[in-house]
């Protein structure tokens, strides 16, 4: 099942996420990012179609989590990052479908080892 976390204000908070779950999917996002409303359906649909056991959505707002969003150095908006055993793997910035996509299927790659 597919936790979604919206809210951890501190870059210790995420350093500690990371370091203690196995998944992750940071969505760093704005209210205002127009690309990011049309992303987002798009996005839902691949964490329902992939359903990846285990897996934590951080919807990273870059004006409320500003401390993390600067750690991360977000600096485009969408910016997807994932994380597998603490390790960042791949980052995606804007729309691209399928660019989306190959996030999800390196997890469902990870998971057959």
């Amino acid at each position: 099942m597919v936790q979604i976390i919206e809210k951890l204000e501190t870059r210790d908070n995420f350093k500690l996420l990371i370091k203690e779950k196995k998944y992750i999917i940071v969505k760093a996002e704005a209210s205002w990012c127009g690309p990011c409303k049309k992303v987002s359906p798009i996005f839902e649909n691949l964490i329902n179609k992939y359903n990846i056991e285990n897996l934590i959505v951080y919807k990273l707002d870059v004006d409320e989590d500003d401390d993390v969003a600067a750690f991360l150095k977000i600096n485009k908006l969408p910016t997807f990052i994932s994380y597998i055993n603490g390790d960042k793997m791949d980052i995606v910035m804007g729309t691209d479908e399928i660019l989306l996509e190959s996030l999800f299927k390196k997890f469902q790659g990870h998971m057959a080892f």
